[in-house]
C-alpha cells in the first residue's frame, strides 16, 4: 500500500500510479524516476488491463502530448498504441499513429496508414484521415 495524501491505495491503482507518473514528467522531469513510474503502470496495465484496448490508446495519447519525442514515455506509449491497434483496428487509434509519423516527417507512411484506415473501419473518422491523406498527397507533391 501507498499513502497518497492521507488516503491508503493499493499498489495497482493505475489511476493513481498515472498521476504519479504524470507528475513525475510534467513537474519532476527526473528520468530515472520516470522510467521506474513507466514500469508500475506498464506491470499494472499488463496484469489488470492487457486487454482493454481503449484505455491503452487513451495512455498513450496522453503521453504523446505530453513527453518529448524522444522520451521513454513515448516509447512506452507507442507499444500501448500498437496494443491497441493490434487488439482493434480502429480508425482513431490508426489516426494517432498517422501523426506521429507525420511528427516524425515519415510522410508516405503517413498516407499508407490512412489510406488503410479509411478503407478497414466501417464507421472512420473521415475527416481526420482525408484531412491527413491531403496534407501527405500535397507534402509529397
Amino acid at each position: 500500500m501507498i499513502l497518497y495524501c492521507g488516503i491508503f491505495f493499493q499498489h495497482d491503482c493505475l489511476p493513481v500510479r498515472l498521476l504519479d507518473l504524470f507528475h513525475e514528467l510534467a513537474v519532476k522531469g527526473s528520468l530515472q524516476a520516470t522510467e521506474n513510474s513507466l514500469r508500475e503502470v506498464a506491470e499494472i496495465i499488463q496484469n489488470n488491463e492487457a486487454r482493454n484496448h481503449k484505455l491503452h490508446y487513451e495512455i498513450a495519447q496522453i503521453l504523446f502530448r505530453t513527453a518529448p519525442a524522444d522520451h521513454p514515455a513515448v516509447k512506452f506509449a507507442r507499444k500501448l498504441l500498437d496494443g491497441a491497434i493490434a487488439m482493434q483496428k480502429r480508425s482513431e487509434y490508426l489516426g494517432e499513429k498517422v501523426r506521429i509519423f507525420l511528427q516524425a516527417g515519415n510522410y508516405e507512411a503517413a498516407r499508407a496508414l490512412a489510406f488503410e484506415a479509411i478503407e478497414s473501419d466501417t464507421t472512420p473518422d473521415m475527416q481526420l484521415l482525408i484531412g491527413t491523406s491531403t496534407f501527405c498527397y500535397v507534402i509529397k507533391q
